[in-house]
């Protein structure tokens, strides 16, 4: 009798401890449209358009030279950018990297977004984050665009259904929100 009492107890414990980790609160993955200087849409307030010109990779440059600081883009402060985002924004210029998979909900965004990957590694292994607010709007986007952070920047991408596929149309890209405020 009391190693059945023993069991029923552990079972009792365990079931409350499994019910109270699924309880837990768990931080909501979002990226927030940042304050116009550190994106990458400049005076004009409209995002990139896919596949990237010549005219607007050079552009996204600047601002990568500038350090996500796009009212400065005249200062050198990451003489490292074409090698650090060149072969992504070459990887943008070409449509048939911007078709996404089936999948639009998965997490990892390199399983979304396969063919940019293939030739872009920087969001290797990178959490995709569909949850984007951009105070700007007036209300949810009809599409959810798909999220990827890197250690410097959020890219923010638009996609549209184009001939049955889904395919990243804009581009947003922001230097990334500090992860401490400062006081």
């Amino acid at each position: 009798m009391r190693d059945y009492d023993r069991q029923s107890a552990l079972l009792i414990i365990a079931l409350l401890l499994l019910s109270i980790s699924a309880c837990t609160p768990r931080p909501v993955a979002f990226v927030a449209v940042r304050e116009a200087k550190f994106r990458c849409e400049g005076e004009r307030g409209q995002r990139i358009k896919l596949p990237l010109t010549g005219e607007s990779r050079e552009r996204l440059m600047k601002f990568f030279r500038s350090g996500g600081v796009s009212d400065s883009v005249s200062t050198l402060v990451d003489p490292e950018a074409e090698k650090k985002y060149g072969p992504v924004l070459d990887s943008l210029g070409d449509s048939h990297n911007l078709i996404l998979g089936d999948d639009l909900s998965k997490h990892v965004f390199c399983e979304v977004a396969v063919e940019l990957c293939r030739h872009a590694t920087r969001f290797a292994k990178r959490q995709s984050v569909r949850q984007v607010i951009d105070a700007r709007e007036n209300g949810p986007p009809k599409i959810d665009p798909v999220a990827v952070m890197d250690d410097s920047y959020s890219w923010v991408f638009s996609h549209s259904q184009v001939n049955g596929q889904h395919v990243f149309t804009e581009l947003l890209v922001m230097k990334a929100n500090p992860l401490r405020m400062k006081r």
